[in-house]
C-alpha cells in the first residue's frame, strides 16, 4: 500500500546528494527538479527529473530510496 507522506528538508538533503552531476548540475538553464516522495512498505522513494542533464544530453529520471539501511540512488532512467 502506497501512502502520502510529507518529508522535510533534513530527509530529502540526503536525496539530493545522490543525485548524479551533483543536486543541480546545471546545463542550458536547467537543473535537477523535486518530482515528490512516496512511502511504501517501509521505504520512501524520492523522484527527481532533469530535462537536459550534462553528461547524458537528454532528459532523466533519478529514484532515490531512502530506508533502516539508509539513502541510494536505485535507478535512473534516461529518455532521448
Amino acid at each position: 500500500m502506497t501512502e502520502t507522506v510529507f518529508y522535510d528538508s533534513r530527509q530529502l538533503q540526503s536525496a539530493w546528494q545522490c543525485l548524479p552531476g551533483g543536486p543541480v548540475a546545471e546545463n542550458s538553464g536547467e537543473c535537477w527538479q523535486y518530482l515528490g516522495s512516496r512511502l511504501e512498505d517501509g521505504t520512501a522513494e524520492h523522484q527527481f527529473r532533469h530535462r537536459l542533464h550534462p553528461a547524458q544530453g537528454c532528459r532523466v529520471y533519478a529514484y532515490v530510496l531512502e530506508n533502516d539501511e539508509g539513502v541510494k540512488l536505485s535507478e535512473l532512467r534516461v529518455k532521448e
